[in-house]
């Protein structure tokens, strides 16, 4: 029988060190997912200026259609480089500079407020002793949006506050994927921790599945995370069994 975790022992010291890098910040600007949302006409305007970078990212398959595809690259290297250095000098940047900056110190009052709560919190719902590790959190304007985990402990992060404490249990969920492997009962598990079991905790308050009436986590997700809910909740209820355990389990009377 696996060894019961005791509480008593020492929590774990789970840490965010923020930062803002400033190709991070102009990349989701000028090419991430939500850009068109945010900037001005002149801004969009970058893509015909800069047409051969934003095709190296938007589709680059086109970019080996010519047989001298290394000269292609190289050229669409050098325009993006001259057009993260003009965008890097208008106004919009720079406003956008000062709004992650806010953003940035508000992040790290709230991390520095409730990472007591947090990590008791965590080590209550896996049941394993976390890992001491800080992981670097690349922070991007909220408005922009996104959140990723990007690997070698680096978080990429900004978001709205769609609900209480939304940025913290989201990055706790981006903290889950340094140690637990990536697959779709992975992620599953880590939503049902972080998304809905950690969120509730923090709030005081809360549903399953839904916050504030707006459904929670990736759509993709929820029919196995409601096919494992019960078993989730006997999971919780189990001082026997940590997160690794109860995935195993999964794995084993499950097909995934």
């Amino acid at each position: 029988m696996q060894e019961r975790f005791s509480f008593s022992d020492r929590i774990s010291s789970v840490d965010f060190k923020f930062e803002i890098n400033k190709g991070q910040l102009i990349y989701s600007a000028l090419l991430g997912k939500k850009h068109e949302k945010y900037f001005s006409a002149a801004i969009k305007n970058y893509s015909k200026d800069y047409a051969s970078a934003y095709m190296l990212f938007e589709d680059p398959r086109m970019v080996f259609l010519d047989d001298n595809y290394k000269t292609s690259i190289s050229q669409a290297s050098e325009n993006l480089k001259d057009m993260f250095a003009a965008f890097e000098k208008t106004t919009e940047f720079k406003e956008l500079l000062t709004k992650t900056e806010e953003y940035k110190i508000w992040l790290e009052k709230e991390w520095e407020q409730k990472k007591e709560e947090i990590q008791k919190h965590l080590q209550e719902i896996l049941k394993v002793e976390l890992p001491n590790t800080t992981s670097t959190v690349f922070v991007i304007e909220r408005s922009i949006g996104g959140g990723s985990y990007l690997g070698n402990n680096i978080i990429y992060w900004g978001h709205t506050e769609d609900w209480s404490n939304y940025s913290l249990v989201y990055l706790c969920h981006e903290y889950l994927h340094t140690f637990l492997s990536n697959g779709d009962l992975e992620h599953a598990v880590i939503e049902l921790a972080t998304d809905n079991e950690l969120r509730i905790r923090l709030n005081g308050k809360g549903e399953y599945f839904k916050a504030d009436g707006e459904k929670v986590g990736h759509q993709h997700l929820l029919d196995l995370e409601k096919n494992i809910y019960r078993r989730w909740l006997a999971y919780l209820d189990n001082p026997e069994k940590n997160i690794f355990r109860f995935i195993e389990e999964i794995k084993t009377d499950s097909p995934f």
